[in-house]
C-alpha cells in the first residue's frame, strides 16, 4: 500500500489476472491488481505510466461530486430509460420523470428515495418480463429472476440458473438492458467469459460492444448518483 499526496494506492495480487489492472473507485483510492508472475516494482512502473489516465478518471468522479446536487428536487436531471430527464411537478401535486409518475401520496421529503423507489418498482415489472421474452427466444428457462441493488454489477447468473439484475437497468437504454439480459442468459451456456461465451453473446446481440461502451461511459455516473444519500 502506498500513499500519495492526493490518494492512496493499494496493490492486490490476483493469480487469475492476466495483466496489471488499474481501478479508481473514488477520489481517495487507486487499486492496482498484480497478476501471476508480476511484482511490486513492475506494478509501480505500470501505475506511473498511466498517471494521466488516473487523473482523468479522478476528474470524472470530481465532476460528479461537485457539479451535481446532493439531493434530488424538482428541476434535477436524472437518468431514466437512457435519457437525462428533468424531475417535474404536476398540477395535481405529483411528480413526473419521463413516463414515470408519482402521485402526491407516494412523495416524501426525500425526492431521491421516492423517485428511485418508483424506478425500482418499475424495474420489478419490466425486467423479469424482458428476461422471460429473451430466454424464450434463446430456448432457455431460468429457474428464478430477481431484481437487486448491486453496488458495482449490472447482473449475474448463478450455477442454479438464477438471473439477478440491477434495478438501475431501468435507467439505461432499452438496447443496453437487453444486452445485459442476453449476457447473463449466455452464462447458462458457458459459466465463464471464454471465446465460446462471447460467440454466443454476439449471436444474440451483434452490437454488444456498443452497449458495453454505453455502460463504461455512463455506468459510473448511475452508480454514483444512487449512493449520494
Amino acid at each position: 500500500m502506498m500513499n500519495t499526496a492526493e490518494y492512496q494506492v493499494t496493490y492486490v495480487s490476483n493469480p487469475r489476472a492476466k495483466s496489471y489492472i488499474l481501478r479508481v473507485p473514488d477520489l481517495r483510492n487507486v487499486r492496482v491488481t498484480v497478476p501471476r508472475g508480476g511484482n511490486r516494482r513492475r506494478a509501480e512502473e505500470f501505475l506511473e505510466s498511466r498517471r494521466h489516465w488516473v487523473e482523468r478518471q479522478r476528474e470524472v468522479i470530481r465532476r460528479c461530486v461537485v457539479d451535481k446536487p446532493l439531493s434530488w428536487s424538482v428541476g434535477s436531471v436524472v437518468w431514466f430509460r437512457g435519457h437525462r430527464e428533468i424531475i417535474e411537478a404536476d398540477a395535481d401535486g405529483g411528480i413526473r420523470v419521463g413516463d414515470l409518475k408519482l402521485k402526491p401520496g407516494q412523495i416524501r421529503e426525500d425526492l431521491q428515495a421516492a423517485v428511485q423507489g418508483q424506478m425500482w418498482r418499475t424495474a420489478w415489472v419490466e425486467l423479469p418480463a424482458l428476461v422471460k421474452r429473451q430466454a424464450g427466444l434463446m430456448g432457455l428457462n431460468p429457474t428464478r429472476i430477481s431484481i437487486r441493488n448491486q453496488r458495482t454489477r449490472w447482473g449475474s447468473c448463478s450455477s442454479k440458473r438464477t438471473i439477478s439484475l440491477n434495478w438501475r437497468l431501468i435507467q439505461t437504454p432499452e438496447e443496453v438492458s437487453r444486452y445485459v439480459v442476453i449476457h447473463e442468459l449466455c452464462h447458462m451456456f458457458e459459466q465463464n467469459h471464454s471465446v465460446r461465451f462471447w460467440s454466443a453473446v454476439g449471436r444474440y446481440c451483434p452490437d454488444y460492444r456498443s452497449q458495453e461502451g454505453w455502460l463504461k461511459r455512463y455506468g459510473r455516473e448511475l452508480f454514483h448518483e444512487s449512493h449520494r444519500r
